[in-house]
């Protein structure tokens, strides 16, 4: 336990979702294995579904009144890789 709690070694697959469970759940298996959780466990993975463009716009319209009129992460269509 040592190795783990200094990051030495990752915590053990076979103990992590037994961690997961004692702690319920404020240790998760995504926090014990944050590198390969994904290849481990692929049913913890949640797809996010794409925004629509026009909520985005204006997500995109509201961080720029937030940051002096600058837009920090391109037009609003890049964010969802829509073409027009």
């Amino acid at each position: 336990m040592h190795q783990w709690i200094e990051r030495i070694r990752p915590v053990a697959v076979q103990h992590c979702a037994a961690i997961e469970a004692l702690t319920g759940g404020m240790v998760t298996r995504k926090d014990l294995r944050p590198n390969d959780w994904q290849k481990i466990w692929p049913e913890l993975v949640v797809p996010i579904p794409p925004i629509d463009p026009s909520v985005a716009e204006s997500i995109a319209e509201a961080e720029a009144k937030r940051n002096g009129g600058i837009r920090m992460h391109g037009d609003a269509k890049d964010r969802n890789n829509i073409s027009k």
